[in-house]
């Protein structure tokens, strides 16, 4: 019927869009876990660093209480310091481009390593709160986009029931392009704050 062929369409396009949504979903979990265990790190470092050890030392013992996930890319993170590598990988976040460099700052100027960690907390805090003020926002904005989208599949079905579709098939998917554009735009658009330390 009209009505199964217009809710198909939106189950169509999610379906499509549905493994690349899943990915990037995961990526930016995976990151902001680590944001989070990143800043419990720098703790567990700087006071290692206050006991008297090295910026190396301190930093393979205080990555031991961390999750798998967590410890595998501090582990990376720290071969690419000690080695003086540089990141080649496109897919890595921006957010590690700056934190390599300042690790590897830090690794090359051990008299004034502490202090910098400090700092470099310091900004994280500062970043991961503004993050949050700016997530609370765009969730706003999102239960807003989720409101118009039942309005708009309630008209939906109200003009095909009333004027028909075939009468109408032409404006109805120039209506569902144009709106399914503007939606995926105000989700998406939400996210791409990104923040450096």
């Amino acid at each position: 019927s009209a009505g199964n062929l217009f809710f198909s369409l939106p189950l169509y396009l999610l379906l499509m869009l549905s493994p690349s949504l899943l990915k990037l979903s995961l990526r930016r979990y995976r990151l902001h876990s680590f944001k989070r265990e990143f800043s419990l790190f720098l703790n567990q470092l700087i006071l290692q660093m206050n006991s008297g050890h090295s910026f190396r030392q301190s930093y393979m013992t205080a990555v031991g209480g961390f999750s798998p996930h967590f410890q595998k890319t501090a582990d990376e993170l720290f071969r690419i310091v000690t080695f003086s590598q540089q990141v080649t990988s496109a897919a890595k976040p921006s957010f590690f481009d700056a934190l390599l460099r300042e690790l590897v700052q830090i690794d090359g100027n051990p008299q004034n390593a502490l202090q910098r960690l400090r700092v470099l907390r310091n900004k994280i805090k500062l970043a991961e709160d503004f993050r949050r003020r700016s997530a609370q926002a765009t969730r706003q904005i999102r239960v807003q986009a989720y409101i118009m989208l039942g309005l708009y599949l309630a008209l939906g079905v109200f003009v095909i029931h009333r004027f028909g579709w075939r009468e109408n098939a032409g404006c109805v998917f120039l209506s569902l392009s144009i709106f399914s554009t503007g939606f995926m735009w105000i989700l998406r658009g939400g996210r791409k704050y990104r923040w450096k330390i």
